[in-house]
């Protein structure tokens, strides 16, 4: 590749995405916001450099931690934005090689997070010449003849705790990371057993599913003759629907017809017969027209009954030639 940064790979750097790995997992197993390290660590009790010079080895505590007093720490403050967290130790060096006053090889500092907002954070910083934090341990050592006893050095800001770093006790924190261990492990047993209790009805249901398959393989056997005629009567019941939907509109002729038919006196006779809607037209011969005009301007389902030309004589037959037309009404009912 032709970067030189040898943790870039294809544009990404892994360098940075490896730091902010590395944050989220100390934020979550030494930060305060998770809440775990509150829960298995040892609480810090502090004591002033007077208190804990007072103590005896059989009084102290296991771990002895003291409070530097203010007048031999400098503290500073730092503002920060959120996303420079992954380089907050080098921004805090980079701090203390510029605030310090005490010589490059002779300062020890620390460093915690007071407060956080989701756009910034702030660190207080403390920083003490470490000949003075030496010469600290070594007098409460000797007034208190605590011999080997280990003696962490903190600072007090606000209400925040920072510990100085070179100071702070392996055995405290091998005691946090024993009972981690122990929780992740209590944490991994149960996972697996409740991975066993999940898998043995995973288990049951696989068998079950296999016969309930088999089961159904028969049972749509047995009733794909049922399924193929529900299909043809779906498709009748389809195609019936059509059908009414297509006869819905049209008009029903018959009762008009059976009306016609009965009043038409047997010296009538129709020889042709149109109908236009509700309009009916018919023509025919009789032994008197205009009888039977009379006959059909009394029935109540015609109207507006008229003759489009005169009435004739046939010559042959001697009766009356007509053609007349009419509007029905209560078709239907009839």
């Amino acid at each position: 590749m032709s970067s030189n940064n040898q943790m870039n790979l294809f544009g990404l750097d892994l360098e940075q995405v490896l730091r902010r790995v590395q944050l989220g997992w100390s934020q979550l197993l030494w930060g305060d916001e998770s809440g775990l390290r509150a829960w298995l660590a040892d609480p810090v009790e502090l004591y002033d450099v007077a208190e804990a010079s007072a103590l005896s080895a059989s009084t102290a505590p296991d771990v002895l931690s003291v409070a530097l007093p203010d007048s031999d720490c400098l503290v500073s403050q730092i503002d920060l934005p959120v996303a420079a967290e992954v380089f907050l130790a080098e921004a805090v060096a980079s701090h203390v090689d510029e605030k310090s006053p005490f010589p490059a090889n002779d300062v020890a500092w620390g460093h915690a997070i007071t407060s956080r907002s989701e756009a910034s954070l702030r660190v207080a910083v403390v920083m003490i010449a470490r000949s003075t934090a030496n010469m600290i341990q070594t007098q409460i050592a000797e007034n208190a003849e605590l011999g080997s006893m280990p003696i962490e050095l903190w600072a007090r800001v606000d209400n925040a705790l920072v510990p100085i770093e070179g100071y702070q006790s392996p055995t405290r924190q091998g005691r946090y990371k024993d009972r981690l261990r122990r929780v992740i492990g209590s944490i991994g047993l149960g996972l697996v057993a409740v991975t066993i209790l999940l898998a043995m009805p995973a288990v049951w249901l696989s068998q079950t599913a296999a016969q309930t398959e088999g089961l159904l393989v028969a049972t749509q056997k047995r009733v794909a003759p049922v399924v193929s005629t529900r299909e043809k009567l779906v498709t009748l019941q389809s195609q019936k629907t059509e059908a009414d939907t297509f006869f819905s509109s049209m008009i029903d002729y018959a009762p008009w017809l059976h009306r016609v038919a009965e009043i038409t006196p047997d010296t009538a006779h129709l020889n042709r017969l149109a109908l236009d809607g509700r309009r009916l037209t018919i023509s025919g011969v009789s032994d008197n027209a205009a009888d039977y005009q009379a006959t059909l301007v009394s029935a109540e389902w015609v109207r507006n009954l008229s003759a489009p030309s005169a009435f004739t004589r046939d010559k042959r037959s001697g009766r009356e030639r007509f053609t007349l037309t009419m509007t029905l009404v209560d078709g239907a009912e009839q």
